[in-house]
Parts: C-alpha cells; structure tokens; sequence
C-alpha cells in the first residue's frame, strides 16, 4: 500500500490518475457550491452564507496552480526527469 501511494504510476496509467484528479476536482467544486465551501487554502475549506460558483472555481485553481508549482521545482530539484504530467496527476 505505501508503494502505491509513492509510486501509483507503477499500476496505473497517467491517464487514469488524471481523470480520477480532475473528476475528483469536478466533485470538490460543486460540492463547495452546494455547501458554500470556499477554498481558502490548500488544504483550507470556510464554509459561508453565500458563495459565487465562480469564486470556488477560480480559488480551487490558484490552490492548484500554486501546489503544483511547488511540486514541480521539488520534483526538477530531486530528480531532473520530472514531467509537469507527473506531477498533476
């Protein structure tokens, strides 16, 4: 179980980890929308009275844009192989 969690390329394909990625993205979004989530962090969730659906997505994709930045440059730094793919799915 912790080499699939280190490692889950080894059993499956890319393509399968970035669909379950963006449909697991798709969830998160509109159950935000149903509860008044806000994703204020990466790992932050404040829940509101009212809430743009607009605003959950545009949040959901800074959180995005900036975990996957940072994993990115760990990953260039460790080892130099590093594909963007990798590290969004």
């Amino acid at each position: 179980m912790i080499k699939l969690l280190f490692n889950p390329f080894e059993k499956y394909s890319e393509k399968v980890l970035l669909i379950v990625g963006i449909s697991a993205s798709i969830l998160g979004i509109f159950l935000g929308f149903s509860f008044n989530g806000f994703y204020e962090g990466v790992l932050d969730l404040k829940f509101y009275y009212s809430v743009n659906f607009s605003e959950i997505i545009f949040s959901l994709l800074i959180n995005f844009f900036i975990i996957g930045l940072i994993l990115y440059l760990l990953g260039i730094y460790i080892n130099t192989k590093t594909r963007f793919i990798d590290i969004l799915s």
